[in-house]
């Protein structure tokens, strides 16, 4: 049963920089939650010739445009991989820590792993994504359009 519907949209600010903006409808509670995040390629930056995409992403994101919550911040090391074989197919991984910002609140670990494919239609791609955080994992699935 889907719990948030959201949109994902991205812009590429300066080479090896992404700055990614989330909006979506929490259906049970009637919120509506957003999010933004930079991500930063490190393979320029490191030199090296890997096989793999290497980032480093730092996130916040609410549950309410009151921010009752707080909200939460997350840092992550991501990994990603285009597949050869399959046009406009790649794959993705990260994982990091995630801090809710309420008081009390502890630290977790965050992981997820997914896919983006990239449709016919320019600068349009779709995701799938399953993220774990101790009691709070998520699938989700969604568009994303790069500006």
């Amino acid at each position: 049963k889907a719990k948030i519907l959201g949109v994902r949209c991205s812009y590429g600010v300066m080479e090896n920089l992404l700055i990614s903006g989330d909006l979506g409808y929490e259906f049970e509670s009637k919120l509506i939650a957003f999010g933004l995040a930079a991500q930063y390629a490190l393979n320029p930056v490191i030199g090296a010739d890997l096989p793999v995409d290497l980032a480093v992403r730092l996130a916040y994101g609410v549950l309410d445009f009151k921010f009752k919550d707080l909200g939460m911040i997350e840092f992550l090391v991501v990994i990603s991989k285009k597949i050869e074989q399959v046009e406009g197919l790649d794959v993705y991984g990260a994982i990091g820590l995630v801090k809710a910002l309420a008081s009390g609140a502890k630290t977790e670990l965050m992981a997820t792993i997914g896919v983006t494919y990239a449709l016919p239609v320019d600068k349009l791609s779709m995701f799938a994504e399953f993220t774990y955080v101790k009691d709070a994992n998520s699938i989700g699935i969604g568009a994303i359009y790069a500006f």
